[in-house]
């Protein structure tokens, strides 16, 4: 594959590169483009789901040709489309948002069948105490910090940091490292252990205290908003 050829001259910084460029370029021309056609009425609501299911396809077989990262490709040119149709890119993705939904459970149910079996058979504590670390300092402190910019109050900051992401992206870099790797090397089952470990923890942590704090997190904000009018004799008597 020509992806292949170029692997060892890009590095990874280049795969990156090519990656978002690919992205952006399809995005760019295809998304006015579907857009328009729909305007003008030359393709009906359902054709466009599938054209722009294939514009996502697109970008990552470019990308893998062209010897950049794919999924880097793919979700640049999220970000491009959904600024080129931002009108009716919610109309345009519903066919792909739940592929991706489908796609994404069998990748939960490929994890749970294979990987965390073998990763409770081989814990130990190194790896607990990095699956702890990892889901509290590693991960609320980043997300927190990236959104003091925001002017969230703390509420919001603290329960985004700490439901944040779902982790399926681990799940992908776990099976990538055991594509292109195998998963016969002793590091690369380790790493795939301690995601396996990871995840395992956080949808327990996230899956016990989800409702209690999001129901803190309502209460929290209705106690933070102001009064509409101000005037204290202008509520109601409790």
């Amino acid at each position: 594959m020509v992806g292949e050829k170029y692997d060892d001259e890009f590095g990874a910084l280049g795969q990156l590169l090519v990656g978002a460029v690919v992205g952006a370029a399809v995005a760019f021309v295809g998304g006015p483009l579907l857009s328009y056609a729909h305007a003008k009425g030359w393709m009906h609501s359902r054709s466009r789901q599938l054209a722009t299911l294939a514009l996502a396809l697109l970008s990552y077989l470019i990308a893998s040709e062209a010897g950049g990262n794919p999924f880097v490709s793919a979700f640049v040119g999220g970000l491009v489309f959904g600024g080129a149709a931002r009108a009716d890119a919610v109309e345009a993705i519903e066919l792909t948002e739940l592929g991706g939904s489908l796609l994404s459970l069998v990748l939960w149910f490929i994890f749970g069948a294979g990987f965390v079996i073998p990763a409770f058979e081989d814990l130990d504590a190194r790896t607990v105490i990095y699956a702890v670390v990892s889901l509290t300092l590693v991960r609320v402190l980043p997300v927190a910090l990236a959104l003091i910019g925001t002017r969230q109050k703390w509420p919001t900051v603290a329960f985004v940091a700490w439901v944040g992401p779902r982790g399926l992206a681990s799940v992908v870099f776990a099976l990538l490292a055991i594509e292109e790797l195998g998963g016969t090397d002793p590091h690369v089952i380790v790493a795939v252990h301690t995601i396996a470990v990871t995840i395992v923890f956080r949808v327990v942590a996230h899956g016990m205290s989800a409702r209690p704090l999001a129901t803190r997190y309502v209460a929290a904000l209705a106690d933070t908003q102001p009064s509409s009018t101000g005037d204290p004799a202008s509520e109601p008597d409790r």
